[in-house]
């Protein structure tokens, strides 16, 4: 085990394009949680790439973006292209079409917190997951060595929606525009519910504003505090018989039930 001295986490909200894209950084020393970095506007490849090479060794990172696809989908592409037969042929019914949409991981999030993480072979979450794809090839090509997609780390897959359900906060509504006053309450609730049970949240007025007025950057913000359960050891396991798909495809970290206050005042794994 590590000890308690001064650690960082990174949150990163993806889009598709800059517009929407968002950075959170926290500082934790001991019981204290410090926002010190909430990315304003649209933020760009390169700012992502700096912001995950810029974390010191023993930090993490939590990005809202799939790691990969279904190996069924990718294996049913590539048969097509080669002119193979279609996998399932003759018997392609909703079992063999689900296989196609969702990895292992989502059926994991949907058995765990009961509802679907969105489908990246078959939505516009396709289009942010080609983005990241190209940002980890960055990242490889910069520290010669290609990021684990397992949810081993330090750089994590995170689902701030099935976060929140994992904390017992609210994870519908919230989004919405900053005049939106339902989706307003709902930011509020979230980051007053996360206030309290750390009890040693520090940020600027004007950090405070921008997550209850932006709902990115409040996900920002929760990929960051999902970083931190990950790097603390407070997520589930991955089952051991899905290891080698989480591999391939991702895997979502899911924070352990109710057990936001294990992210402060804890020993960090080395």
């Amino acid at each position: 085990m590590g000890d308690t001295t001064s650690s960082i986490t990174v949150g990163i909200d993806m889009a598709s394009q800059d517009v929407g894209t968002a950075i959170c950084r926290i500082r934790w020393d001991g019981r204290s949680a410090t926002v010190e970095r909430l990315s304003e506007g649209g933020t760009g490849n390169e700012e992502i790439v700096s912001s995950l090479l810029e974390v010191p060794d023993g930090g993490w990172a939590g990005v809202d973006s799939p790691f990969g696809w279904p190996e069924h989908f990718v294996d049913a592409v590539t048969a097509h292209r080669a002119g193979r037969p279609w996998p399932d042929r003759g018997a392609v019914g909703p079992e063999s079409i689900r296989r196609l949409r969702y990895r292992e991981t989502d059926l994991h999030v949907r058995r765990r917190c009961g509802f679907w993480p969105r489908s990246v072979s078959s939505e516009l979450i396709a289009l942010l997951a080609m983005r990241w794809a190209g940002i980890l090839d960055a990242l490889h090509l910069e520290t010669g060595h290609p990021v684990d997609r397992s949810g081993a780390g330090p750089v994590v897959e995170v689902y701030p929606s099935a976060a929140l359900k994992q904390w017992g906060l609210p994870r519908r509504g919230y989004k919405g525009g900053p005049m939106d006053p339902s989706s307003r309450r709902l930011r509020f609730r979230i980051l007053h519910g996360i206030q309290e049970r750390l009890g040693c949240l520090v940020m600027t007025p004007a950090t405070a504003r921008r997550l209850l007025a932006d709902d990115d950057a409040l996900d920002a913000f929760v990929c960051a505090l999902a970083a931190r359960a990950a790097q603390v050891g407070a997520v589930e396991a991955v089952p051991s018989e899905r290891h080698a798909a989480a591999a391939y495809e991702g895997w979502i970290v899911l924070p352990v039930e109710n057990a936001l206050e294990r992210l402060v005042d804890a020993r960090v794994p080395s």
